[in-house]
C-alpha cells in the first residue's frame, strides 16, 4: 500500500538518498579503521550485520598490532643474539706453505761427485772424482777430495816399452785439501775458495810428487733438502821436477784450468 500524507512514518524503496549519507574519515587507532557510514538503511538487520563485521575486524586487528609491537621491541635483542651466535670462533692463522728449497738450508756435511775437463800444457784431461765438505763455521767448510786426471797420449820412444802400444791412457791422482766459503744458505749457494794439491806417482818409475795450488769458485743448486747440482771452476798451478820427462817440450810447472759439474748430497 502507498503511504499517505497523514502517516507519521515514511518508507522508501531502494538505496537511501545520497543526501542522507554522511562520510567522514576516521583516524587510525579508533574503534573502526575504515569509513563510518551513517544514514538510513533499507534493512535494519543489514546495518546490524555491518556493525558486527566491523567489530570482528577490530578484534582481529588488535592482536596483529600487539604482535608487531612485541616483535619491534624484541627485534634488536634477537638480532644481536643471532649475530653473536653467528660470529666465528677465532682460529690460529695458518702460515702459507713455502717450498723447502726457498728456505734456509743448513747441513753439517756434504759429498760432491764431479766430472769435467782440464788441461796441463799439451795434455787434455778428463777429470772425475769426489770431494767431502765439513762445516767448521757459518758459511765456511773444510774440503778434502780425490780426483783422477786421465789422458790418452802417445808415449815417447825413449819411454816406450818393447811390445807396448804407442798410444795409451795415463792417469794421475791429485789429492786436494782446502777451504770454501758459501755466501748463502738458500737453495742457490755460490762459493769461493782455495786449496792445495799433491800428485803422488805423477811419472811412472820416477820418485817424488808434484804439488799445486788453485783458486776455486762455483755454486750449488739445491733441488731439495739433501740433493742438488754443482758447478765448479778452478785455476791452478802445478809444479814437479819430473814433468820434463813426460814429453818433449814439457816444463816443470804450468797453469791448470778446470771446469767440472756434478751432484751434491747434504747430510
Amino acid at each position: 500500500a502507498l503511504a499517505t500524507d497523514d502517516d507519521d512514518m515514511d518508507f522508501e524503496f531502494g538505496s537511501p538518498d545520497p543526501s542522507d549519507i554522511q562520510v567522514e574519515e576516521v583516524q587510525f587507532g579508533s574503534a573502526v579503521n575504515a569509513i563510518q557510514i551513517e544514514g538510513d538503511f533499507q534493512d535494519e538487520e543489514a546495518y546490524v550485520d555491518y556493525e558486527e563485521e566491523l567489530d570482528e575486524e577490530e578484534l582481529d586487528e588488535e592482536p596483529r598490532r600487539s604482535s608487531r609491537q612485541d616483535a619491534d621491541v624484541d627485534e634488536p635483542t634477537t638480532v644481536r643474539s643471532r649475530k653473536a651466535k653467528a660470529k666465528p670462533t677465532p682460529r690460529a692463522r695458518r702460515e702459507p706453505r713455502v717450498r723447502r728449497t726457498n728456505e734456509m738450508v743448513s747441513a753439517s756435511a756434504a759429498l760432491t761427485g764431479r766430472v769435467g775437463y782440464s788441461r796441463f800444457q799439451d795434455l787434455n784431461f778428463v777429470t772425475y772424482g769426489a770431494e767431502g765438505g765439513f762445516v767448521i763455521a757459518k758459511g765456511l767448510s773444510l774440503v778434502l777430495g780425490l780426483e783422477a786426471y786421465s789422458v790418452k797420449r802417445e808415449i815417447p820412444a825413449e819411454l816406450l816399452e818393447p811390445g807396448a802400444p804407442l798410444a795409451r791412457w795415463n792417469t794421475i791422482l791429485p789429492l786436494n785439501a782446502g777451504l770454501l766459503y758459501r755466501f748463502s744458505s738458500s737453495s742457490v749457494q755460490p762459493y769461493i775458495g782455495a786449496d792445495a794439491q799433491i800428485i803422488p806417482g805423477y811419472v811412472k818409475d820416477a820418485g817424488g810428487m808434484a804439488t799445486g795450488i788453485r783458486a776455486r769458485g762455483g755454486a750449488d743448486f739445491l733441488l731439495s733438502d739433501s740433493f742438488g747440482l754443482n758447478l765448479n771452476l778452478s785455476a791452478g798451478y802445478w809444479s814437479g821436477s819430473q814433468f820434463e820427462s813426460v814429453d818433449e817440450g814439457f816444463s816443470t810447472s804450468a797453469m791448470v784450468p778446470q771446469l767440472s759439474t756434478g751432484t751434491i748430497l747434504l747430510f
